[in-house]
């Protein structure tokens, strides 16, 4: 079943040289919209990630001078539908869903245009940082919440202080090693804007 995905992201490895870099432009209404480039994809851990049926977050964040903005992406391999569950939410809040099959990946990533900040008028380049996380901010809300309660509601004993200490500490150890959202990969670049100033 995992054949389809591995093998559909491994072809992203051919075309990743053309796609090096993230392209901008200005988009109508003044947006700025960024199109994120194949070899981000193509990373080994990357492709190790989204086969993995849990979530992997792409938080984008640009900056020019006084302007910031950005957008998340968040994809999900459904294991026995053989297809990517995609939430995109740009800089505004506007939510895209959209089901993909395995093998169409790739044309999708190419193909969507984010949006990342209302510039209003045309921008020279902007400064971008993306960060690819191990899963979506609200699994790790969910986890968070789940090992919170799961440690405060075991049974207590008559037990001396350090007892106590020891699960707050085994919550801590927990949520610090596995549930706070360290990148996998980061990339940061300087993009100019096609059509800008």
């Amino acid at each position: 079943m995992r054949a389809a995905p591995l093998a559909a992201l491994v072809l992203l490895a051919a075309a990743a040289a053309m796609n090096a870099a993230p392209r901008a432009r200005m988009g109508s209404g003044g947006d700025l919209e960024i199109l994120l480039p194949d070899t981000v994809l193509s990373r080994k851990e990357v492709t190790r990630q989204l086969t993995s049926g849990l979530t992997t977050a792409f938080v984008l964040r640009v900056d020019q001078r006084k302007l910031s903005g950005g957008a998340r992406v968040e994809i999900r391999y459904d294991l026995w539908e053989e297809t990517y569950v995609i939430t995109v939410i740009e800089f505004d809040g506007s939510i895209r869903k959209a089901r993909i099959e395995s093998a169409k990946l790739a044309e999708w990533w190419r193909g969507s245009a984010l949006r990342v900040l209302r510039a209003g008028t045309p921008l020279d380049s902007v400064q971008a940082r993306l960060q690819v996380l191990p899963f979506s901010a609200r699994e790790e809300a969910d986890a968070e919440r789940w090992l919170s309660d799961s440690v405060s509601t075991s049974p207590k004993k008559n037990a001396a202080t350090d007892s106590r200490s020891s699960a707050s500490g085994l919550l801590d150890v927990i949520i610090g090693t596995s549930v706070q959202r360290r990148p996998i990969l980061e990339f940061r670049w300087t993009i100019r804007v096609e059509g800008g100033r």
